[in-house]
Formats: structure tokens, C-alpha cells, sequence
């Protein structure tokens, strides 16, 4: 037994829905809808005496929007995901046995193109020559997305995964009987990436303007995880959580990192009411 309804503008990414009934017939439902040839981004190498220092950057300015919503009765396997928009990205993948399965998914993306200022000096020569190289990166996007699953059978595997730019945020269930409800709201406004490069070490420093929200409640018979890894080098926020058999979980996360801002934000559509299941 098969509902389905969804609703596609342009996008950029990659899914794959793969559902089975119970008598054992199939449906195969694959779509991408690329953003044109819109791809931007900037590759700089410097090289000083043997030391490299290289930053690798992309977007494709463009919008997305899913709405869709799924009722099953068989097993389900999703694996979807956004990949690297100015360094946020969004991955999902579920695999559901025999059982009865509800879900529901709303995802905003907006991705714009902005200047790029990268300024470069080299000081001295030989033992003694260093390099200061300078990026000033302007690419606001925004990304929203709420999903919901409710799920009653043999068992389920389902795990998301968020990305802005080196702030993790992941969960994954293995449950015979689960009901899951996350929402995941991010932004970048821009960025800027100094390096002083010397023969034998490289000093780097980013200064990002970006935000995230996250909230995940969840009810499960089975295992349950929930992680994040906020920073980077010695500043690090770190957590992972394990709960196993009958767990109740009401979790929210915000970060927020400013620097003066080069240009102002896509502006967000409302968040969808979250779903609820029998």
C-alpha cells in the first residue's frame, strides 16, 4: 500500500527512494534536477620552500524545495543528500523491513552567489620568504528542512547527518517501533580565511558568520544515537549519547558565530508544523 506525493523546483542533489511491498513489487522513483551549469567556486595552492597551504571552495547559486509525504505498508530504502553548498551539506539515509511506515519531509534551500576578494603578499626570499594570503568569501545560503517518520514492524534503520562548515550534527535510530521529528535551520553569510605561510608551518585563521538550530524529539523501542562536534583544533565542543531499549528524547541545539556580515541573508520561508503520527 503506496502513497506518495512530492513536489520538486529546482534542485541539486542527489535521492534515491526504493520501496517494496509485501508481494514483492517494486517501484523505483529516482530524481535530479540540476541547477543548469551555475557552478562557482575558487582553488588556491600556495607553496612556500616545501610547506603547502591549499583551500578548495564551491557553490551553485540556485533554490530548492521538496515537499512530500510517503504511507507504506513493506520496506522502504531512501538514501538522499545536499552536498557542499558553500560548506553545508545534509545527508539521510533510511532502510525500513517489513512494517507500516509515515513520513514527511519539507526542505527550503537557498544558495546565492557573491564577490570573492582574495589578496596574496610575499615577503622576503629564500630561508626567510613567507606568504600572507587573505580570502574574503560572500555566499549567503540558507538551508531548512523538517522531517518526520513513524514507523511500527520488524525493524527500521534511519540516520541524518548536517554539516555548516565543520559543525556536525547527527542522529541514527535501529528501532522495531519508532516516532522521530527533527528540524534543521542553517545559514552562512560569509567568511574570511587569513594564512600566514612559512617554510615549515602554516598558520591559519577563519572567522565565519553563520548560524544553526537543530531540534530532534523522538520515541523508540530499540537504539537510539545523537551526536555533534562543534569548532575545530584545540576549541572543540564534542557529545555523543547512546540509549538503548525505550527511550523519550527532547533535544535542541543552537550555535552562532559572527563576523561583520558582507551581505544580507536569504530571507527563510515559515517552518512546517511538525507532524504528528497515530
Amino acid at each position: 500500500m503506496l502513497h506518495k506525493r512530492y513536489k520538486c523546483k529546482v534542485i541539486n542533489l542527489r535521492a534515491l527512494i526504493l520501496t517494496l511491498d509485501l508481494v514483492a513489487v517494486s517501484v523505483l522513483l529516482l530524481y535530479s534536477c540540476p541547477v543548469a551549469e551555475a557552478q562557482i567556486g575558487y582553488d588556491e595552492v600556495v607553496t612556500v620552500d616545501n610547506t603547502t597551504w591549499s583551500i578548495e571552495r564551491s557553490t551553485i547559486p540556485g533554490t530548492l524545495e521538496i515537499e512530500g509525504e510517503v504511507n507504506v505498508t513493506g520496506i522502504v530504502i531512501r538514501d538522499s543528500s545536499i552536498n557542499n553548498f558553500a560548506g553545508i551539506s545534509a545527508d539521510e539515509r533510511t532502510i525500513s523491513l517489513p512494517g507500516t511506515m509515515i513520513s514527511s519531509e519539507k526542505t527550503l534551500l537557498v544558495s546565492k552567489g557573491g564577490p570573492v576578494v582574495i589578496t596574496k603578499k610575499i615577503k622576503g626570499e629564500g630561508e626567510n620568504e613567507s606568504a600572507n594570503v587573505t580570502i574574503s568569501e560572500a555566499w549567503p545560503t540558507f538551508l531548512s528542512t523538517t522531517k518526520a517518520v513513524g514507523y511500527s514492524g520488524t525493524q527500521i534503520s534511519t540516520e541524518e547527518r548536517y554539516e555548516n562548515n565543520g559543525e556536525v550534527i547527527s542522529t541514527s535510530f535501529n528501532a522495531n517501533k519508532l516516532v522521530k521529528v527533527s528540524r534543521y535551520d542553517t545559514n552562512i553569510l560569509g567568511m574570511t580565511v587569513s594564512a600566514e605561510i612559512h617554510p615549515g608551518y602554516v598558520k591559519e585563521t577563519i572567522q565565519i558568520n553563520k548560524s544553526t538550530y537543530y531540534e530532534l524529539m523522538s520515541t523508540c523501542i530499540g537504539k537510539a544515537y545523537v551526536g555533534y562536534e562543534l569548532g575545530g583544533g584545540i576549541t572543540k565542543v564534542k557529545s555523543s549519547e547512546y540509549y538503548f531499549g525505550v527511550s523519550k528524547i527532547t533535544k535542541s541545539i543552537k550555535t552562532e558565530t559572527e563576523v561583520p556580515p558582507v551581505t544580507p541573508a536569504p530571507t527563510p520561508t515559515p517552518s512546517p508544523p511538525l507532524c504528528p503520527f497515530p
